[in-house]
């Protein structure tokens, strides 16, 4: 009988398992597409397909370097799209086994609620107040996650899940932007508007051809240069958007908001936003090179035996790492060393 109930608490349970949100996880949880990854797919054959029609018919008549840079921003552009589709932008798990134990084996705040439903108004009406480069920043609960939200973390309905630093969820893309992969956004977006810059440019360069080869004969230019004539007003119209969209990305840059921020007019009493940096390049050099931690691992296998354990509670370590004012508010490397691989505490902590 010992054997048996040794055997049970010994067995091997993988955490991706127990992913609550509606993405879709590949590879026992390293790569994570969104709900509606087919979005994704859609996006990356339409840059491709494009690429492949236009090279034959028109890039082939363009001059060598143009064909280089065209192809080269083609494999730039595709492998940051399918980096920022397969990454965890900051997804903060909800507070249920194995991402978050009451402490002494007790209950989780969702557990608890289930069994106790009378007391989830008293939960939903509390937040937390603190004081941050001289604002006031409200930490309000989620509750659908049953955690605190971080500062400027916002709930996505489409993937069920807390995103830090939320940013938008692309309806391109099918997944959402946050902190964990925004610069991987800022990377493929301002690589589209280059891939789209130099297919217009080559467009351009054989149709001015075109027209020297064939100033006198009007057939033989449509033949020629028809189709350079069709991608030239298919590059301009699409270089519109992108070309916008970068620009109010570099705004935000600039001003240090996110997309969610400033689409809603966001403040804080009384400066505007706390958490943009004094310097825009400080900040931008922020998002593109600070190290980007997860403080969980869901290609992690634990034991059945830890769900008498308790798991460090990830709001309140996002909290924690959101509030510090060194590095972007991640963790240093001397804590992530400190910490067992599993990320679970033998004894219960005072931090619940």
């Amino acid at each position: 009988m010992k054997s048996a109930n040794k055997g049970i608490k010994d067995s091997k349970i993988q955490v991706y398992k127990f992913w609550h949100g509606n993405n879709t996880l590949l590879c026992r949880g390293k790569i994570i597409l969104g709900p509606k990854y087919i979005r994704a797919i859609f996006s990356l054959l339409s840059i491709l397909s494009s690429e492949i029609i236009l090279t034959p018919t028109v890039s082939i008549n363009a001059p060598l370097s143009l064909l280089i840079l065209s192809l080269f921003f083609t494999v730039f552009t595709i492998s940051f799209l399918i980096l920022l589709c397969i990454s965890n932008p900051g997804y903060i798990p909800k507070q249920e086994f194995p991402f978050a134990r009451g402490p002494s084996n007790s209950p989780t705040v969702y557990t608890a609620l289930i069994k106790q439903p009378n007391k989830r108004a008293s939960i939903e009406n509390s937040a937390l107040e603190l004081v941050y480069n001289s604002s006031i920043v409200t930490l309000k609960p989620c509750t659908n996650c049953w955690i605190i939200r971080p500062p400027r973390a916002v709930h996505c309905m489409e993937c069920n899940l807390c995103v830090e630093m939320f940013d938008h969820h692309c309806p391109w893309l099918g997944t959402c932007i946050g902190k964990r992969n925004y610069r991987l956004f800022l990377l493929f977006i301002f690589g589209l508007f280059v891939l789209i810059s130099v297919n217009l440019g080559i467009c351009i360069v054989v149709l001015r051809d075109g027209i020297v080869m064939s100033s006198e004969n009007v057939g033989g230019f449509f033949r020629s240069s028809g189709a350079a004539m069709f991608f030239m007003f298919f590059m301009a119209i699409a270089l519109i958007p992108i070309g916008g969209l970068c620009s109010f990305h570099m705004y935000l840059l600039y001003t240090g908001l996110t997309t969610n921020e400033a689409m809603k007019i966001k403040y804080y009493f009384p400066k505007s936003n706390p958490f943009a940096s004094v310097s825009c390049f400080k900040y931008a050099k922020n998002v593109f090179f600070s190290e980007k931690i997860s403080f969980y691992s869901l290609a992690d296998v634990i034991f059945d035996g830890d769900r008498d354990m308790c798991n460090d509670c990830p709001s309140e370590k996002a909290i924690k790492r959101n509030l510090n004012n060194t590095s972007d508010l991640e963790l240093t490397l001397h804590e992530v060393k400190r910490r067992k691989p599993s990320g679970i505490c033998v004894t219960p902590t005072d931090e619940y």
